[in-house]
């Protein structure tokens, strides 16, 4: 499978890491002594599971993630009752992120910090590429954050058309601000 379909049960690859870190240490739970806590000793060893990941952004604070499947995480808890003869349960706080991006994506395996710092890279590209989309559709969060940034210009056009007649346009005009001097 080399392509990954977007659907709501995607969680944080990082984030799923640290919710089983904080749940351990929250229960009081000796993760390090367990015959599977190298599995846990860093996230480089966490990584070493081999993640099926693509990168997203959320469509509610429009932040990166590197997400996975809900099913890869329960496919790692089979592979720790497989291997080690002991259960692990599910971390109950887990970030769940719903993805802005809604066609199928290119899917990557990482197995190592070096594999999750290439793609983690590519955040930018993908903030930038989502805010894109969301100032065109005329998300009016997105519309605002971009105007109280003050670094961009804004072009509005209005037109006026006569009701009788549909091929007259009565008037026109347009406006454009530029948001770096708003505050001169």
């Amino acid at each position: 499978m080399s392509d990954f379909t977007l659907n709501e049960d995607s969680d944080a690859v990082f984030k799923v890491y640290s919710a089983y870190i904080g749940h351990f240490q929250l229960h009081n739970i000796a993760w390090y002594n367990q015959s599977w806590g190298h599995c846990f000793s860093s996230f480089e060893e966490f990584l070493a599971f081999g993640w099926p990941v693509i990168a997203v952004t959320d469509a509610w604070t429009g932040r990166p993630h590197i997400v996975t499947r809900l099913a890869s995480i329960g496919a790692f808890l089979k592979m720790i009752k497989t291997r080690f003869g002991e259960a692990v349960s599910p971390a109950p706080k887990m970030l769940q992120v719903t993805p802005y991006e809604t066609t199928t994506r290119h899917l990557h395996h990482i197995s190592d910090y070096s594999s999750y710092k290439k793609l983690y890279s590519t955040f930018p590209a993908a903030v930038l590429s989502t805010l894109k989309a969301r100032v065109r559709s005329g998300e009016p969060k997105a519309v605002r954050e971009l105007w109280e940034k003050k670094d961009k210009t804004f072009l509005s056009i209005d037109f006026e058309w006569s009701e009788r007649n549909e091929q007259i346009c009565l008037e026109w005009g347009y406006a454009v601000a530029r948001c770096g001097h708003l505050d001169a």
